[in-house]
């Protein structure tokens, strides 16, 4: 869309808005397509100087922005604010003095990052997640299903994340049922420790290891379906009952 308005973008000068992880995905793919300098701005100069020292590129505070615009074809915002970092009399101050009164404005931001009349100001083009979401619905069948396979990737990433997350709540009471399978493990290899007193050093390393991986393997699927199964609102349901079945004691850390 960007391309459209510009023309190629190799060569052309760009700032970005932003310092977060969208912002760095943006200076990544615009240094692929070859654009020309880039100028990271962030109300955090410290967040700026990090994501250009990352990537090589210029920085500088929002206070600065007019100022950076002033020089640029393109300007990408992708903040995390919460109100408009980007409004029409910055745009008129940036656009005044250029010998070519022309901006290209993506903005990527939820909520916005660039107020929607900024429109109004001539010789800008302003394109944002409204816009491209009107893109992309009027694509062909085979954008169509390359769309489809990315939700199906975003899809399985949030269904990792959320594991993950679930991991980390039940981190103790996962401690708690390792630590009862280790407990068993000891206690029967202690009660049988008179048939195991004639055993060689290395036989009774590998009669405690095998014990050990029959107690982990029989631990292990529990321990995934818990972590599986901890829908929203269900998790302490089956949290509570794994306790109870096993009489846990869970770490309270």
């Amino acid at each position: 869309m960007a391309a459209e308005a510009l023309g190629p973008l190799e060569g052309h000068d760009v700032v970005v808005v932003g310092a977060g992880r969208m912002a760095g995905i943006a200076v990544r793919h615009l240094r692929e397509r070859g654009v020309g300098a880039i100028r990271v701005v962030n109300r955090s100069l410290e967040r700026a100087r990090s994501l250009a020292e990352r990537t090589g590129e210029g920085y500088a505070s929002l206070d600065e922005l007019p100022r950076a615009m002033a020089g640029a074809d393109l300007v990408v915002s992708a903040t995390g604010a919460v109100a408009a970092v980007i409004d029409a009399p910055t745009v008129r101050a940036a656009l005044t003095g250029r010998r070519h009164a022309s901006l290209v404005l993506l903005d990527l931001a939820v909520p916005r990052d660039v107020e929607p009349d900024v429109r109004e100001v001539d010789g800008v083009h302003l394109f944002d997640v409204g816009a491209i979401r009107e893109r992309v619905m009027s694509l062909d069948a085979t954008t169509a299903d390359e769309i489809a396979r990315a939700r199906e990737v975003i899809a399985e990433e949030v269904r990792r994340w959320t594991v993950r997350r679930r991991s980390d709540a039940l981190a103790p009471l996962i401690r708690a049922v390792r630590a009862r399978g280790e407990d068993a493990v000891r206690s029967e290899l202690s009660r049988h420790a008179g048939r195991l007193s004639n055993l060689t050093p290395q036989e009774r390393a590998a009669v405690e290891a095998l014990a050990r991986g029959v107690a982990a393997k029989l631990l292990h699927d529990p321990i995934v379906e818990l972590k599986e199964r901890s829908e929203p609102g269900s998790d302490q349901l089956h949290a509570r009952l794994l306790i109870e079945l096993l009489r846990l004691d869970p770490d309270p850390e």
